[in-house]
């Protein structure tokens, strides 16, 4: 009775800490939506940054001039690309339910599985304590 007691607590605390733990409690998972039809303008600046590979070459909000300089340019590159071949621009939204879903996820999953351990592993060890005093009985009849 005790014993799942002890586990279920155990379970709990670690599925409380396992967001932290696994360092998914600050994943910003980003989803991209496709709104903003090109203009002729934006299209002729896009294919002109694919000649010359300079982020600063087409007006773009100081965001995406950021994730420019700070991504490697072949993926910047791939998204420029993209937009010209759907004709529509890319925006970036931070997508919370698949963050939340994840941490439940991790939750879960981390005290289900601290819940069997800390259930099975006692029983484990008495077993094979029982299975040592059996031996040891054996040894000295």
């Amino acid at each position: 009775m005790r014993q799942w007691k002890i586990a279920l607590s155990l379970a709990v605390v670690g599925a409380l800490a396992a967001p932290f733990a696994f360092r998914t409690y600050n994943v910003r998972t980003v989803s991209t939506v496709w709104v903003v039809p090109l203009t002729e303008k934006d299209k002729e600046q896009r294919k002109n940054y694919l000649d010359t590979k300079d982020c600063a070459y087409f007006e773009v909000s100081s965001d995406e001039r950021l994730s420019c300089l700070g991504t490697e340019r072949e993926t910047f590159k791939r998204i420029i690309e993209e937009e010209l071949e759907r004709g529509k621009r890319a925006e970036f939204h931070a997508d919370l339910a698949k963050d939340l879903a994840l941490n439940v996820l991790i939750a879960a999953a981390t005290g289900y599985i601290l819940f069997l351990l800390a259930y099975l592993i006692p029983m484990l060890f008495q077993g094979i304590a029982s299975l040592a005093r059996r031996y040891w009985k054996w040894l000295n009849a």
